[in-house]
């Protein structure tokens, strides 16, 4: 998109268009950004966290919460799933903005006896 905001200003500066035009211009080329923006980030539309109890196979909590939630949704995870880092987070969050999906992050607690798997989908 840099390349057609120079055009807009070269044919400002060449006269073939007004001031007022080439900033009706720049704005549309503006808004075609971010909506092309939006739709890279629009392919990540859950993040899944299942929490399970390794020790009698039972699943604890298998949630589904829309990405735009994700702050929200991430003081789901128990307490006992210990290790899951701000840094950690943040990566998940980074991934998302990417578009990308699929497993992100697994932690098992210190007893190896509660695993939680988290992904995008």
């Amino acid at each position: 998109m840099r390349e057609e905001k120079l055009q807009v200003l070269k044919m400002i500066e060449e006269g073939k268009i007004t001031a007022e035009e080439g900033v009706k211009l720049l704005a549309a080329v503006e808004t075609e950004e971010k909506k092309e923006s939006t739709d890279n980030n629009n392919n990540v539309k859950y993040l899944m966290i299942k929490v399970e109890d390794l020790n009698s196979g039972r699943k604890k909590a298998n949630i589904k919460i829309p990405f735009f939630l994700v702050n929200f949704g991430l003081k789901f995870i128990p307490k006992e799933a210990k290790g899951i880092t701000q840094e950690e987070i943040n990566q998940l969050i980074q991934m998302a903005k990417m578009g990308k999906t699929g497993e992100v992050l697994e932690v098992m607690d210190e007893d190896d006896s509660v695993r939680v798997k988290i992904w995008l989908e």
